[in-house]
């Protein structure tokens, strides 16, 4: 049986972890960590490229996206897990500043943009001066319209 051993500060080997136990836990079925460098679509590493036992690191080295691709954009990097018949990753964008998450359940595939704060607060700001603008506007259109009014009837009183 193959054995794990680790050595501490001062050299000393111990055993971390057995082979057998070690591959109950990860999926080494695939090495943890890889690189792609052609584009690729999420879908089929969710469902094919890993086994039940999924956890896995790709790291993307090309630099076009194909049409319709799940993938945030180009030299993205996903992190996949799950288990059993459930798949999920997070993908970062490098160079977008997106964040994506999918999942995969049987034959059933989701992904969903992820809104960062920063992303948020600029949208709140933009809403807020949007709320101030408009609000300038009818107080100004309320007050022509009282004046109106009032116009009206002083000329409705005189006729």
């Amino acid at each position: 049986m193959t054995r794990i051993i680790l050595k501490d500060e001062d050299g000393k080997q111990t055993e971390a972890v057995s082979k057998q136990e070690f591959d109950s836990k990860v999926n080494t079925t695939n090495a943890l960590y890889s690189n792609k460098d052609a584009p690729y679509d999420l879908h089929d590493v969710l469902s094919n490229e890993y086994g039940n036992n999924t956890l896995g690191v790709i790291n993307n080295y090309f630099s076009s996206v194909v049409d319709g691709s799940s993938l945030v954009g180009n030299f993205d990097s996903l992190l996949i897990f799950g288990g059993n018949d459930v798949r999920h990753a997070i993908d970062i964008g490098s160079y977008t500043h997106e964040v994506r998450i999918s999942t995969r359940t049987g034959s059933s595939f989701w992904q969903e943009d992820l809104v960062l704060k920063s992303d948020y607060d600029k949208l709140a700001d933009r809403v807020s001066a949007l709320e101030n603008k408009i609000g300038r506007v009818t107080r100004h259109l309320y007050a022509r319209l009282i004046s109106a009014l009032a116009t009206f009837t002083k000329f409705m009183e005189a006729a």
